[in-house]
């Protein structure tokens, strides 16, 4: 009997780790991919723009005090340089939680689509590019593919200059009215 109490410790020793690990924390890492094309899922962002998203999901709800920027979850956007010339970054920001989200029911917000694990909805403030000093809404979507949805929702400045990729309706001559530009891109990372 004593010989038999050793082999129960054995089998319950990874049901505890099991139960104690962070289905999560395989999504804490580096992040990449291509904005998906078409005027349906992309308005103001240029068709080559390429998301880096840097994550951690232990640090997309709750509190950041104390937590380093190195740690924090952090947003690149960028569209490749032409002609020799670097990549143009055009959103750059940590991500912040939405506090009081986690006690909403929008906390458990869904798309239609592949099976998500959990969503969140973050805010972030850009320092340069279209979007500088304006809050944008990010929203994360873990799949449970082990790849990430990222959507990234914004209203910039009022201009009368179109959007990249968005053609113009007026005459040549006509004068533009000033509009707000409306920001709106998904990505699918790996």
């Amino acid at each position: 009997m004593v010989g038999a109490v050793p082999a129960r410790l054995c089998l319950l020793i990874p049901l505890v780790l099991a139960l104690g690990c962070d289905s999560l924390s395989e999504y804490r890492g580096s992040f990449q991919g291509s904005i998906t094309s078409g005027s349906f899922v992309r308005s103001c962002f240029q068709d080559t723009t390429r998301a880096t998203l840097r994550f951690d999901p232990a640090h997309v709800v709750g509190s950041l005090d104390g937590v380093p920027v190195s740690e924090r979850s952090w947003l690149t956007l960028q569209v490749p340089g032409k002609d020799d010339l670097p990549d143009e970054v055009v959103f750059d920001a940590p991500l912040e939680p939405i506090s009081l989200l986690s006690n909403d029911t929008l906390a458990d917000f869904d798309f239609p689509g592949p099976k998500r694990l959990r969503s969140f909805m973050l805010v972030a403030r850009p320092e340069a590019g279209a979007l500088a000093g304006r809050d944008a809404l990010v929203v994360i979507s873990l799949l449970a593919d082990k790849r990430i949805e990222l959507r990234v929702i914004a209203r910039g400045e009022a201009s009368d200059k179109t959007c990249p990729g968005e053609n113009s309706t007026l005459a040549d001559d006509a004068p533009a009215t000033p509009r707000i530009r409306e920001y709106y891109g998904f990505w699918r990372l790996k």
